[in-house]
């Protein structure tokens, strides 16, 4: 598992995990977990810089397909992932 935070004047604001399974027939798959982003710092860019670190990080992996899940009705999640 691979931690992943945004900090802005000494605070977190953003945070995320990426999971990548070890097993043969699955480590190809990645799995972004918990990603929240706090509500001063959304629009801010701090979601970005996560989702590209984490994509660096799952290349590295050999990751060929990013998944996730975010709740339904949860619109600023929607449209950010969409983008």
């Amino acid at each position: 598992m691979n931690w992943f935070g945004v900090e802005r004047g000494g605070a977190l604001v953003a945070c995320a995990l990426l999971r990548v399974p070890t097993g043969l027939k699955l480590r190809h798959n990645g799995w972004v977990h918990a990603m929240y982003v706090t509500p001063e710092a959304r629009g801010s860019g701090a979601g970005e810089a996560l989702i590209s670190a984490i994509e660096a990080k799952a290349r590295e992996h050999g990751v060929q397909v990013l998944k996730l899940l975010a709740r339904r009705g949860n619109a600023a999640a929607e449209r950010f992932y969409a983008r």
